[in-house]
């Protein structure tokens, strides 16, 4: 599907990280931005206005270490962790009955030597480098949440435990009722089954929704693969060329 032309004065863009903004890595640390991205990114975040987000699953110390020193809006740990663009954190607490089940998904991944990421709303199971593990992890997970406050989300080869509270819909329906983001159409770009809540929310508000990649999806648009994603990404906002006025 060709990607719409936008008025960048108008929109608000929710963004990806990982399979969005940047390529998918064997392991979550090792997954970066190419400059020509960061590039795009920094031009986009300046056109706009600054209506910029990147939502994630990530932590957000993690997520914002990824993004830095670009000043642009964070949500981490699937829109449960929030930081302004250059501003403050706003905290998030899991419930106490939560401390035990991700003890026991933390002792079942070493268990099995699966990588692991213990986040401060949540725990992910990866099993990229054991797709022989996946089942096993899914049902880990499904039976350590069981009545203690945290929902499962299934991605990419990672199992994952997380606040019931989060979401990335929910995390985009908050921003957009803030400024620079409020009375702007939203835009949300992802590539898994994790960014469906931040489609659905964005579809709701009448905004345009883009699916990377294959798999059913409630999004309105679809590319793909992330490289046809990143060149409408610096289509957006193409850079000045030297020796041009």
């Amino acid at each position: 599907t060709r990607l719409p032309d936008v008025d960048l004065r108008k929109m608000a863009f929710f963004l990806d990280f990982d399979g969005t903004l940047a390529p998918i890595a064997s392991r979550p640390d090792l997954a970066s931005m190419a400059r020509e991205t960061r590039g795009a990114l920094e031009r986009l975040i300046r056109a706009s206005g600054g209506a910029v987000a990147v939502v994630s699953g990530r932590a957000l110390d993690d997520l914002h270490k990824k993004v830095m020193p670009l000043c642009v809006a964070l949500a981490g740990s699937h829109g449960l962790e929030r930081k302004s663009a250059c501003g403050g954190v706003r905290p998030s607490p899991l419930p106490s009955s939560a401390a035990q089940a991700l003890d026991r998904l933390e002792a079942f991944a070493r268990q099995h030597s699966l990588f692991y990421e213990r986040k401060p709303a949540g725990l992910a199971l990866h099993y990229r480098d054991r797709p022989d593990m996946g089942a096993a992890c899914t049902a880990e997970v499904e039976s350590a949440i069981a009545h203690v406050g945290l929902r499962a989300l299934h991605g990419h080869m990672i199992a994952e435990a997380v606040a019931a509270s989060s979401s990335k819909g929910a995390a985009i329906r908050d921003l957009m009722s803030e400024p620079p983001f409020a009375g702007r159409t939203p835009v949300a770009v992802g590539d898994d089954t994790t960014d469906e809540d931040a489609f659905r929310a964005v579809v709701a508000m009448g905004g345009l929704a883009i699916k990377i990649g294959d798999g059913p999806t409630a999004a309105t648009h679809r590319v793909p693969d992330i490289a046809d994603f990143l060149a409408w990404l610096a289509g957006l906002t193409p850079p000045m060329r030297a020796g041009l006025a």
